[in-house]
């Protein structure tokens, strides 16, 4: 019981280490087998929604999830904030629950230049485990993977901030990347000069992209290295994996939105009042300002 849309109630097999007002709560499901059986279909699976399988993940097979906060405990019963938004929560995928025994909360980092070229570490900024922390204020450069992170994390916000480059060209280079989270915000920042500067790599319920600027989505692919061209376009706000469910990308003035099937399905995603030009200097091929791809579904 309790899986219906907006229940605030769950009952847990254990509550251990479970913590009123601080423990954070990762909801989970099986993926969909067929994409005929449901109408909202989640799926990370090789040879049914992908070109690579699964993509950033919690547990295998088990792309949906929510991050939720447990504000009472009584026994086995769980009362949680936000409720569940899909209305696909059903006995039949197996839906269950796991959390971690410390998550920090509270913390913020602002007003800071970062330059990463030396650096090895993969992000400029990791949100870990983390809860209603803050990235505010920060001029951050030439990151490897990201330069800021959301892993496990929810409630959590980045703005005002100014994103260069990364050591990448063409392979995993990102300017803020959610690889698991939930209810997260990312508003009123700058992308210069990044592959994907806003991506959804793992499950974002509740995610919101407002009001960002993106330019030069620099991409250097195998025709580029060889001729010293770049002409594919890229699309600044991307949903890569599968999870990528009840979002809102509101209010951007980027390149583009793309949807695709690399590591699975998405579904109930908001775009609306965005500049996508599906252009940009020299760029020849894929210039489509929206795609979504095959199983992108209630957009």
């Amino acid at each position: 019981d309790g899986y219906a849309q907006g229940a605030t109630e769950i009952t847990l097999s254990s509550t251990a280490n479970l913590i009123p007002g601080k423990s954070v709560i990762c909801l989970d499901q099986l993926d969909d087998s067929d994409a005929g059986s449901e109408t909202i279909w989640v799926s990370q699976k090789k040879g049914i929604s992908g070109v690579e399988g699964p993509g950033g993940a919690g547990r295998k097979g088990r792309a949906q999830m929510q991050m939720v906060l447990a504000t009472a405990v009584h026994g086995n019963r769980v009362t949680i904030s936000p409720g569940l938004y899909m209305p696909n929560w059903r006995c039949s995928q197996k839906p269950g629950a796991w959390w971690a025994n410390s998550v920090v909360s509270g913390v913020g980092i602002e007003d800071l230049s970062i330059d990463h070229l030396n650096s090895r570490s993969k992000s400029g900024i990791l949100l870990y485990n983390a809860t209603r922390c803050w990235v505010r204020g920060i001029r951050d450069l030439n990151t490897n993977r990201n330069h800021v992170w959301f892993h496990l994390a929810n409630h959590c916000v980045v703005r005002d901030s100014y994103f260069y480059g990364t050591q990448n060209k063409w392979f995993l280079s990102y300017g803020v990347e959610t690889y698991m989270g939930a209810d997260n915000l990312v508003e009123n920042n700058i992308f210069q000069h990044v592959v994907s500067p806003m991506i959804v790599n793992g499950s974002g319920a509740g995610t919101v992209f407002a009001y960002n600027y993106a330019v030069d989505d620099y991409y250097a692919d195998d025709y580029a290295r060889r001729t010293k061209i770049r002409v594919w376009f890229l699309a600044a706000n991307a949903m890569h994996a599968a999870g990528t469910d009840m979002m809102l990308i509101e209010g951007n003035d980027s390149t583009g939105l793309i949807a695709d099937y690399i590591h699975g399905t998405h579904n109930l995603v908001t775009a609306f009042r965005n500049q996508f030009i599906g252009w940009e200097p020299g760029m020849s091929r894929s210039t489509v300002p929206i795609n979504l791809f095959t199983g992108s579904r209630y957009f």
